[in-house]
């Protein structure tokens, strides 16, 4: 999976956490799958609204976080029914390539973070630096990574 190839335009989301932002347009095409991404908005929306309060209490202040992003991208992958998803987005299909390979935070902390998500990424190395060696051989490099390439 081509490191450039791997593009998700994720929908818009409002600054006011009471209203959630979905595109009409994509709900009539399932022959892609693209109705999907209500999924992002609707949870992105609960994250602003209550989640991120229970899950961050040593945050005064809301922001957006790796968590919310990869629960709210894992369910848009959840939701697409492949069965009427005849057509799938290419976006949509790298969106759940990530998400089976287990690499879906690695693209979010490198491809898609704001500031908010930015200040996840030094914990996420701490534990998570497998993964993102394999992110990159994989989808940067396009070569095995090294542990693999040993075996």
């Amino acid at each position: 999976m081509p490191a450039g190839s791997i593009q998700l335009n994720r929908p818009a989301v409002s600054d006011d956490p009471t209203k959630i932002v979905i595109d009409s347009g994509t709900l009539n095409q399932t022959d892609t799958g693209t109705e999907a991404w209500a999924s992002y908005s609707l949870v992105r929306g609960a994250w602003r609204d209550k989640i991120f309060a229970e899950k961050r209490p040593q945050e005064s202040k809301y922001r957006h976080t790796l968590e919310e992003e990869e629960e709210a991208l894992g369910a848009v992958a959840d939701a697409i029914d492949l069965k009427k998803a005849t057509h799938l987005d290419p976006q949509l299909a790298a969106l759940r390539q990530l998400k089976r390979d287990g690499l879906l935070a690695c693209w979010i902390l490198l491809n898609g973070a704001d500031q908010g998500i930015a200040q996840d990424y030094a914990a996420y190395r701490e534990t998570h630096r497998d993964l993102l060696r394999r992110y990159l051989h994989t989808c940067v490099l396009h070569e095995q990574p090294p542990s693999a390439a040993q075996h």
